[in-house]
């Protein structure tokens, strides 16, 4: 498995391409996705709005503390 992350179309400011490719016995598949990064505040205020708890934050699968001033990943739990 492959992927990356391409920039996007002109007309696709503010997004991201994720790109994957799958290769099984010399046959390779793949599939692109746009992405649209949010920043941890806006992730809060859109799941307040839709009715969540104010959601946990970390800094990684491991369950530390996010910091938004150091960490560069934000993982979001959000619970109704």
């Amino acid at each position: 498995m492959r992927r990356s992350y391409r920039t996007p179309a002109p007309d696709q400011p503010g997004t991201l391409r994720f790109v994957v490719e799958l290769e099984r016995q010399g046959e390779i598949k793949g599939g692109e996705t746009l992405l649209q990064p949010l920043a941890p505040l806006r992730i809060a205020e859109l799941l307040g709005d839709a009715g969540f708890r104010p959601p946990l934050r970390f800094a990684g699968w491991e369950g530390m503390p996010f910091n938004e001033d150091l960490d560069l990943y934000c993982i979001t739990v959000a619970r109704i």
